[in-house]
């Protein structure tokens, strides 16, 4: 239940900052003004992913803390 659900959130969240750690350092790789561009939309997509996740983590202790 719950622990499969945040052991899920953790390996999520790992692979989101993986695929940010990539962006980054493509975004510091290049000259090219429109390829930035593109990297930091693709950065701003991963860190929206991020909040969703830690919306979701947040709602699951919640709801663990009134359990105990």
């Amino acid at each position: 239940g719950v622990v499969e659900e945040l052991a899920g959130i953790r390996s999520e969240l790992r692979a989101i900052g993986i695929n940010i750690n990539q962006v980054t350092r493509h975004f510091n790789g290049t000259v090219h003004d429109n390829k930035r561009v593109l990297l930091a939309h693709q950065a701003l997509e991963q860190y929206r992913k991020v909040e969703a996740k830690v919306s979701l983590l947040l709602s699951l202790i919640s709801q663990l803390a009134k359990e105990w």
